[in-house]
C-alpha cells in the first residue's frame, strides 16, 4: 500500500474513485460528489494550490487529500491528512514549524496542545455516540 497526492494520481482512476463515494458517510465529506470530469479536474487542481498555501487565508493550514493505492497499482480509499495536534497531521505541523523556523517548538507546547486535542476528539467521539443511541431509542433518522 502507499499513498500518492490526489492531483498527482492518474485523473480519470481518481474521479472513478472519488464517485463511489457518497457525498457524506459515516462522518467522511466527500466534496467531489456528483461533480462531472471537468468540475473534478478544478478541483483537484485547488487541491493542489491549497496544498502549496495558494489561496489559503493567512493562519491555515491546509489538509492533504491521498489517494490509497494497493500493491497491485489499484486505487482503493481516500486518506484525510489533517494538521490536527494528536493525529497524524499534527506532528507534521510540528515538524514543518520547526523546519521554517529553525527551533522546535518546546515539548511542552507540543504535549499541552496534544492533550488539548485529544480531549476535544474524545468529546466529539462520546457526543456522536451519544447522538447515534438517541437515534436508536428514537427511531429518529
Amino acid at each position: 500500500m502507499r499513498l500518492i497526492e490526489t492531483w498527482l494520481a492518474d485523473q480519470e482512476r481518481a474521479f472513478d474513485l472519488f464517485a463511489k463515494f457518497p457525498a457524506e458517510e459515516m462522518g467522511f465529506e466527500n466534496p467531489a460528489a456528483g461533480m462531472n470530469r471537468e468540475r473534478f479536474a478544478a478541483y483537484v487542481r485547488g487541491l493542489r494550490d491549497e496544498s502549496m498555501g495558494i489561496g489559503l487565508p493567512d493562519g491555515w493550514v491546509p489538509a492533504t487529500k491521498y489517494i490509497l493505492v494497493n500493491d497491485e497499482g489499484d486505487y482503493v480509499g481516500i486518506f484525510n491528512l489533517l494538521p490536527f495536534p494528536a493525529l497524524d497531521g499534527g506532528k507534521i505541523v510540528f515538524l514543518l514549524i520547526e523546519a521554517v523556523t529553525g527551533h522546535a517548538v518546546p515539548e511542552k507546547i507540543q504535549s499541552s496542545l496534544t492533550v488539548a486535542a485529544f480531549a476535544l476528539l474524545f468529546g466529539l467521539m462520546i457526543f456522536a455516540t451519544y447522538n447515534d443511541i438517541l437515534r436508536l431509542i428514537t427511531g429518529a433518522m
